[in-house]
């Protein structure tokens, strides 16, 4: 549950920041578009009415009267300079007094050949004291025809920083929505993910019952069969050598007595006859006297308390590491510890064997494999943890409920 939060929250925020991203640019490039259009609608219907023969005759009086209607209704933050050209370059008027053009830039010549407007972002092309050379503009250039017919060409520049600020104002008023939504969706799932890992338990719970049922009732057949019939043919075979005092006769016996002890500790290790019955204390008592090695072990006072999923999964636990310790480490030492920590169950089986490197296959890999699968599958835990010479530890950490 805890690796599903974490990832849902991860994903969470990957798309809230690169959602984001995209509405910041979006928004951006919103406020541009509308800064652009607001541009356009007053060149044509507020600025181009005003310019009239005698602004483009030059007449001092008619270019005072066009900047004092200019700097009471355009010329206000965050637009910084209105600049008037013809056609053919020559400036008509500008708010700055002291503006030196030097003519029409090409993209002004492509504006006025096309009749669209056009829109540059960056520094003034001509800094003064109305528009600092460090300040970034949005310059919107846009062809007009006045009263008297005339075509001129408006530029309008206007602070970038107050149409990033408008971009980030229409952000402002989404994200907090986008970012609820995305939460919402995240809050809704987690409800589905509980469901779905108690209904994993206990698909687990009943696969692991189910095991159980069909590992006591192969044991329970090949008890009352094939083993029964070995021990009488062990007898019958040792009855016939003795009377007729045949040496193959007795090693058919010694045979087929080796076979009968080897099929019962088949049994054992298919199902233990006294973890039902006597609990998995006793259980792994007998797992461990039937174990060839020393053997140190620490087990907890409550581990006959356990629930029987509990119990059997540590019990398969602690046989598959033995098993491995015993086939394939070449140790002569087993320390075994099972304990209560916080609510689960700590075990531990470490070995003075010769141990191995990551690069090597791994001793009963297949075995260990599925109890690691088995131990997660019920919310636990399980590392492996060996070094060439310093021998192996066998980890486990099974929740408790």
């Amino acid at each position: 549950m805890a690796q599903f939060v974490v990832s849902g929250l991860a994903a969470v925020v990957l798309i809230v920041v690169l959602v984001l991203v995209a509405f910041a640019r979006a928004g951006r490039e919103e406020a541009a578009a509308a800064a652009t259009e607001v541009t356009r609608i007053t060149a044509t219907t507020v600025i181009a009415p005003l310019v009239d023969e005698d602004v483009l005759a030059g007449d001092p009086a008619a270019l005072k009267r066009l900047d004092a209607r200019l700097r009471t209704g355009v010329l206000q933050e965050p637009v910084l300079r209105v600049t008037i050209y013809r056609p053919d370059g020559r400036l008509v008027y500008s708010s700055n007094p002291d503006y030196g053009a030097s003519g029409l830039t090409q993209p002004m010549r492509a504006a006025l050949r096309s009749d669209e407007t056009y829109t540059r972002m960056g520094g003034p092309l001509e800094p003064g004291k109305d528009v600092p050379s460090d300040v970034e503009l949005l310059d919107v250039y846009q062809p007009v025809v006045t009263a008297g017919g005339e075509r001129v060409l408006i530029e309008s520049c206007r602070r970038l920083t107050a149409v990033r600020a408008d971009g980030r104002a229409l952000l402002d008023r989404f994200a907090p929505y986008l970012i609820g939504g995305v939460l919402a969706l995240q809050l809704v799932n987690l409800p589905l993910a509980i469901v779905l890992m108690r209904r994993s338990r206990r698909s687990l719970q009943r696969e692991i019952a189910a095991s159980d049922r069909e590992r006591r009732r192969l044991a329970a057949d090949l008890h009352n069969g094939v083993i029964q019939d070995l021990a009488g043919l062990s007898m019958a075979l040792s009855g016939a050598a003795a009377a007729h005092q045949s040496p193959e006769l007795r090693a058919l016996a010694d045979n087929s007595r080796r076979t009968t002890r080897a099929l019962r500790q088949a049994l054992v290790d298919i199902y233990p006859p006294n973890l039902q019955r006597a609990g998995l204390r006793s259980a792994v008592d007998d797992l461990l006297q039937a174990t060839p090695l020393e053997v140190a072990a620490v087990l907890d006072d409550e581990l006959d308390e356990l629930p029987p999923d509990t119990a059997a999964l540590v019990y398969r636990t602690v046989q598959e590491a033995v098993r491995n310790v015993v086939g394939h480490a070449d140790a002569s030492r087993i320390d075994l510890r099972i304990e209560r920590v916080n609510g689960s169950l700590d075990v531990l089986v470490a070995d003075d064997g010769r141990g191995f490197t990551r690069a090597e296959p791994r001793p009963g890999h297949v075995g260990l494999a599925l109890i690691h699968d088995l131990v997660e599958s019920a919310g636990g835990e399980l590392t492996v943890d060996s070094a060439p010479g310093d021998g192996t530890a066998v980890r486990a950490r099974v929740p408790v409920q």
